[in-house]
């Protein structure tokens, strides 16, 4: 037998053993005398994406079309092998179908799957579930086979499979809502008046507490602002809470309690990795109905926040993204909101380049706004650094060679650290995670990140310890952590 997805699936067709494969892999070898060349083709293909270091007869023959879908398929299958769940499964099982259009007995596992039960035998098919899969198959949501929509043959639905592997809980987008608002710039030449108002779109999600959020940009320089819920006809006024100029995030709440009937708040979920599937969703140009688009996570890194020129933890993804997406949510393949889409490049030269504000960004705004009763906004260390990365520049500095940091160019006149840290000094660690040479620092196994990343993971106020070669000499100096105080006042909405 092998361990897919937390699923022990073991193929016995009479009384021949089973192929096995490197990783644990099985795969009956009577398979042949029930596919065509097709599916036969396409099921030691579907062995190799799913254990890459599988030893399979291949057929001597491979349908194109299988190694398309399946280098499709391949990594998600991966992904989803190795977090224990069973999703998976039901995309192979897709596959095949497509692929030989007879494979009873796996029609019959996907019946199983779709009612939730205890796995028994199936036509000669046993099936074991793992203690921790029921949770994994409540994101399948396959529905009830209505009787007359089964196929006679198969027992499930091409159709049903296709919505149940990619959009696990439609009921999602009933929490997505369309932001209208009002707007009037200030006029800097006459600062008495306002200049003409106009209007813009754009969208935002419910999530707990009977609030909404958008970006801070839909709402920007707001006179008036109002929500309508998807399916709804009905605008209701909006009352801005809080704006996070920064991280480019906006807090709403609608005092109507007719807005908040059968709401269902979405749940935040963790930062994604890399060839992650995501989902956006929002209300575009090119139509007033809700609209979805889906892709993978290219890049995660700290990235430039256009809105306000701050350089926060982004999620770069190759999913469309519109005018009037800006405040949407995207989710990943269980439903839950990984971040809020805000901007993208437009650019000829570049394609498929969009931006989402990931959920610790979006944690640390409701934190703040939680504790102080106001977003009082994301702190600084207020230095200009540089690079380090060029030996004779280090060893002018007195560094050792096991040392590794970033110099100080400059120190903001205003920043708290100016009595703390001095120009020149060599930033070696900031409360005890050490600072590259390439003024990066550990972000998750195998990956690294931007030092700004860590400053800005602390509120106004907290402290901070930070290692500091001065002069030759290690010392550790402890500095609050505040906005940069700035002389001519920023306009905020």
């Amino acid at each position: 037998g092998s361990v897919c997805g937390g699923l022990r699936l073991k193929c016995i067709f009479g009384n021949r053993p089973t192929r096995n494969f490197a990783l644990g892999c099985s795969a009956c070898s009577d398979f042949d005398t029930h596919l065509p060349m097709a599916g036969r083709d396409l099921l030691y293909e579907t062995a190799h994406c799913l254990f890459p270091d599988c030893r399979a007869s291949s057929c001597s023959s491979v349908s194109v079309s299988s190694i398309a879908k399946l280098h499709r398929l391949g990594p998600a299958c991966r992904r989803q092998r190795k977090a224990g769940q069973s999703a998976f499964l039901v995309k192979c099982f897709r596959t095949l179908w497509r692929e030989s259009g007879c494979i009873t007995k796996l029609g019959q596992v996907c019946k199983c799957l779709n009612k939730g039960e205890k796995f028994t035998t199936i036509e000669g098919s046993k099936i074991e579930e793992d203690d921790h899969v029921s949770s994994s198959l409540t994101y399948l949501k396959l529905g009830k086979l209505q009787e007359e929509t089964r196929n006679p043959a198969y027992g499930l639905n091409d159709d049903m499979v296709l919505d149940a592997v990619d959009f696990p809980d439609v009921s999602i987008f009933n929490a997505v809502v369309k932001v209208y608002c009002i707007s009037a710039e200030p006029d800097y030449s006459l600062p008495w008046q306002l200049r003409r108002q106009y209007a813009s779109s754009g969208s935002g999600f419910m999530i707990a507490g009977k609030r909404l959020l958008t970006n801070a940009h839909c709402v920007e320089h707001h006179t008036q602002v109002k929500v309508k819920k998807t399916g709804d006809d009905t605008k209701y006024i909006a009352t801005v809470l809080a704006i996070g100029v920064e991280c480019d995030i906006a807090l709403l709440s609608v005092e109507n309690e007719d807005f908040w009937k059968d709401a269902q708040p979405l749940r935040f979920g963790g930062l994604p990795h890399l060839q992650d599937a995501v989902t956006v969703v929002g209300y575009p140009v090119g139509g007033d109905t809700i609209s979805v688009t889906r892709g993978v996570v290219s890049r995660i890194e700290v990235a430039s926040y256009a809105h306000a020129d701050s350089e926060l933890l982004a999620l770069q993804i190759d999913a469309a993204i519109n005018p009037g997406n800006s405040g949407g949510p995207a989710f990943n393949d269980n439903g839950d909101c990984v971040g809020i889409a805000f901007q993208t490049i437009s650019d000829v030269a570049v394609e498929n380049i969009g931006y989402v504000i990931p959920t610790t960004v979006v944690s640390h705004f409701l934190t703040d706004y939680q504790r102080n009763g106001h977003y009082t906004g994301i702190p600084a260390l207020g230095v200009t650094i540089q690079k380090l990365e060029n030996p004779d520049l280090r060893n002018y500095l007195k560094m050792k060679p096991t040392q590794k940091g970033i110099l100080v160019k400059r120190i903001e006149p205003t920043s708290p650290s100016k009595n703390v840290i001095e120009e020149g000094d060599v930033l070696l660690s900031f409360d005890g995670i050490p600072i590259a040479n390439e003024a990066t620092v550990p972000f998750r196994p195998g990956e690294r990140i931007a030092f700004a990343f860590l400053v800005s993971q602390k509120f106004t106020g907290d402290q901070a310890e930070i290692g500091i070669l001065r002069d030759g000499k290690e010392i550790k100096v402890k500095t609050v952590l505040r906005r940069t105080a700035r002389l001519v006042r920023v306009w905020n909405g």
